[in-house]
């Protein structure tokens, strides 16, 4: 344990990441679910994700935000996403939440 710290900071870091996963992944989640998503927002959602993951060094999980951002501002100039493109975002949130939970 780090002097001053009630834990490790790593472990800190990591529990707070991991809150603030489910916390995010659960909008992203709930807007995919709506007719119409409002998919700035959901974009904005994944590339927080995309850097709180960068920052802390878990590349796999920064690079499948990455994936998440680009298929909703892919969406969002489209105007909408397809049904093949709201599967494949319900499946990456998935695949988010358990990498997540392994870091």
């Amino acid at each position: 344990m780090t002097p001053g710290f009630l834990q490790d900071p790593d472990a800190q870091l990591i529990a707070m990441f991991r809150e603030e996963v489910d916390a995010r992944l659960d909008v992203i989640d709930q807007g995919l679910s709506r007719e119409a998503p409002a998919l700035d927002d959901l974009r904005r959602e994944a590339h927080t994700l995309n850097g709180a993951a960068a920052m802390l060094g878990l590349i796999d999980l920064a690079e499948l935000a990455s994936e998440m951002e680009g298929t909703l501002a892919g969406g969002l100039a489209a105007g909408t996403l397809t049904d093949a493109e709201s599967a494949e975002l319900r499946a990456a949130s998935q695949r988010f939440r358990q990498l997540s939970a392994a870091a």
